[in-house]
């Protein structure tokens, strides 16, 4: 294993990379629970989609460390989960098995753009001082998502500014749970009170961490992960019930159902069965395919560049050789063909995991 992954090379060991890679584990595995409850409301069923995800974050993984030698996982976007139900299923009309086949052919665009050295050519057109501010914006990015999930920031929308709820008109009266609200401004950000159980729990690992980080101690991530669902537990809010478990059987069998649908009558069958369909069929796959590129893209120089994962000999291979000798060549491939296989087993794009920086920093 570590002639194969060439880990003297890299200055790493075993030991540090397993703890890594559970530390990108933990980080993410979120997006598996997360799934299915998104596209469950485009008519997927839910255990199929389950399973999908993993799926194509196993293969993707997996992919990417043995094709490309590089520590970033795959799974599907948070993002995208939206956008492909919210937007391709609720909005645009889409059946979900349409939806399918639409992420099946952004994942071949996207194929067919990197195997020409397309990915290439704009990554080299990106400007160095670009490349180099990616990394800052991802870290800011990345302190957005957790002050926000964490709770510290809140958001104060002006009812008079509020436009569609769920999608529809709002007329100030709202029926059952709301999933989506679309407001026109009057939107402002406001530090919370710090007077839940969650967000409290959310400040005491943020303290764990920085001090663990501070004293350099091995596995800091992993290390407050822990910790912080422990104390959870006496706060109230780490979940200890145990849910009766999903069959196995049932899920695969829902699986059975869903994998390949894609291709089936009412998905590509109907997809181009008329201009209507036709034309925003071509948007959509254009918008998803350009945001699957630059999320890809940014990901991969923000963090390979600033930790030297791409070293400037593999930097120079990417600009100047022709095959796919260099990391990043081989890292835009493998983000390519993921997509397009979690359009075959069912579920939304996948991407290039930004919370692999836990990993990285471990």
């Amino acid at each position: 294993m570590s002639k194969f992954f060439k880990l003297a090379e890299n200055k790493t060991t075993v030991r540090r990379e397993v703890l890594a890679g559970i530390t990108t584990f933990v980080s993410m595995a979120y997006i598996f629970f997360l799934n299915p409850q998104i596209l469950g409301q485009a008519g997927i069923p839910e255990q199929a989609v389950f399973l999908a995800a993993i799926i194509v974050a196993m293969f993707g993984t997996l992919f990417m460390g043995i094709f490309a030698n590089v520590p970033f996982a795959l799974a599907p976007g948070i993002g995208m989960q939206a956008y492909f139900t919210y937007t391709i299923v609720f909005g645009f009309g889409f059946s979900w098995q349409q939806a399918l086949a639409i992420v099946f052919l952004v994942g071949v665009v996207d194929i067919a753009i990197t195997l020409t050295h397309g990915r290439r050519a704009i990554v080299k057109g990106i400007p160095t001082e670009l490349k180099a501010a990616i990394g800052g914006g991802i870290g800011m990015f990345v302190t957005y998502i957790g002050l926000k999930n964490a709770g510290f920031i809140n958001f104060l929308v002006d009812g008079n500014n509020v436009k569609t709820v769920n999608d529809e008109a709002y007329t100030g009266k709202t029926s059952g749970a709301i999933h989506s609200l679309l407001a026109n401004g009057g939107v402002t950000p406001e530090l919370t009170k710090f007077n839940e159980p969650s967000v409290l729990l959310a400040l005491i690992g943020f303290v764990v961490l920085l001090v663990l980080v501070m004293r350099k101690v091995p596995g800091a991530f992993l290390i407050t992960l822990v910790a912080t669902t422990l104390i959870g537990i006496p706060m109230g809010v780490t979940n200890t019930q145990i849910q009766p478990g999903t069959s196995i059987g049932s899920a695969f069998h829902q699986l059975g159902d869903v994998f390949g649908q894609a291709f089936g009558a009412k998905g590509m069958g109907s997809l181009f069965s008329n201009w209507e369909n036709t034309s925003m069929a071509i948007v959509t796959i254009f918008a998803m395919g350009l945001t699957g590129l630059f999320d890809a893209i940014g990901t991969l120089i923000g963090i390979g560049n600033q930790t030297g994962i791409f070293s400037k000999a593999d930097t120079k291979a990417f600009e100047q050789e022709d095959g796919f000798n260099s990391k990043m060549d081989r890292a835009l491939v493998v983000d390519t063909f993921t997509t397009a296989l979690a359009g075959v087993v069912g579920t939304s794009n996948t991407t290039t995991f930004i919370e692999s920086a836990t990993g990285i920093a471990a």
